[in-house]
This record gives structure tokens, C-alpha cells and sequence, in this order.
């Protein structure tokens, strides 16, 4: 029976949402803290949204072999510590990463048996929208588009896709999937 689940897709896709739906339906589910050197956006917590550590904090885990996966997106490095997996493993539960594509094609590598699901906006139309709504600048949300069309490629390498229209509707499907 798989441990380890991983919610990936674009940024905009509502995976953050889905996941802290999730994790409020399912005791035995742990979600690992992503650590990033991005600056935290409004209302994000250190040590509860993502580790927010400077660039140099971050290359020192890189290069101390302590990170399980870890990319550079959008000029940020983000990644998930091998300690804070096994943590949760040895605390019984089921693992839940939120994490880049890339992140999650790195992470089925290291851990074979995980259960990859990409969660997707119904159209471009209403992902631009979710991104502008969220706070995110018109340039950077351009930005955001060209590295998108990328992560749409890779969908077919998920084990599971779920297109995010219906927000319950996707919270509904992912939770069958984990259960």
C-alpha cells in the first residue's frame, strides 16, 4: 500500500488548496514542509506554509546530501528535506508532498512506490485569472505561462490527473485516490 502521495501541477492549479483540504479530512496524513528561498507571499508562515531559508542555508543541504528532491523554479530554489520524510514515516502516517513537477518526477524516482497526481485548471483563461486573483503580477504571471506549458508536457508521466473545475469535486477525487 503506498506511503508516500505526491500532489503536483502548475502554479495557479489550486494544489495547496486541495492538499490543506486534505490533510483537515485525513489524520494519518502528513503533509512535508517544502523548503524555498522565495520571499513568503501575505499570510504565509514560516516553519507551517514552507522553510524559508536564504540561498546559501539551502545550497548547504544541497550540498550535504540532505534534501530528497529540490529545483530551481521561476529563480528559486525549492525542495523537501530526507529528514523530514522519514519523520513522518516513522510516525505511522501517509506522506503528502506538495511540490513542482519536476520536484515530483525526482521524488517517484527516489521513492518508487509513491502515487504521483497532477492537478490542473480547467483552461489558460481561468489559470490566468486564479494567478492575478491571488496577488501575483502581470509580468511575473507571463513568466509563470512559459514555464506552465512545460509542466502541462509532463502531465502524462502522473500517475493520476485531476482537472481542478470543481474545487470539492477535486478535493472528492484526490481523497479516493488516497484512500
Amino acid at each position: 500500500m503506498p506511503k508516500i502521495f505526491v500532489i503536483s501541477g502548475h502554479s495557479g492549479s489550486g494544489k495547496t488548496t486541495i492538499a490543506n483540504s486534505l490533510l483537515k479530512k485525513n489524520n494519518d496524513l502528513e503533509k512535508v514542509i517544502t523548503c524555498t528561498t522565495r520571499k513568503p507571499r501575505n499570510n504565509e508562515i514560516n516553519g507551517k506554509d514552507y522553510f524559508f531559508l536564504t540561498l546559501e542555508e539551502f545550497e548547504k543541504n544541497i550540498k550535504e546530501n540532505l534534501m530528497a528532491e529540490y529545483e530551481k523554479y521561476s529563480g528559486n530554489y525549492y525542495g523537501s528535506r530526507k529528514k523530514d520524510v522519514e519523520k513522518i514515516l516513522n510516525n505511522g502516517k501517509k506522506v503528502l508532498f506538495v511540490v513542482d513537477t519536476k520536484g515530483a518526477l525526482t521524488l517517484k524516482k527516489s521513492f518508487s512506490n509513491s502515487i504521483l497526481i497532477f492537478i490542473k485548471a480547467p483552461s489558460l483563461k481561468e489559470l490566468k485569472k486564479r494567478l492575478l486573483k491571488r496577488g501575483d503580477k502581470k509580468n511575473f504571471v507571463e513568466k509563470r505561462f512559459l514555464e506552465i506549458n512545460d509542466e502541462l508536457k509532463r502531465e502524462k508521466e502522473f500517475d493520476f490527473v485531476i482537472i481542478n473545475n470543481i474545487l470539492e469535486k477535486a478535493i472528492d477525487d484526490v481523497q479516493k485516490i488516497i484512500k
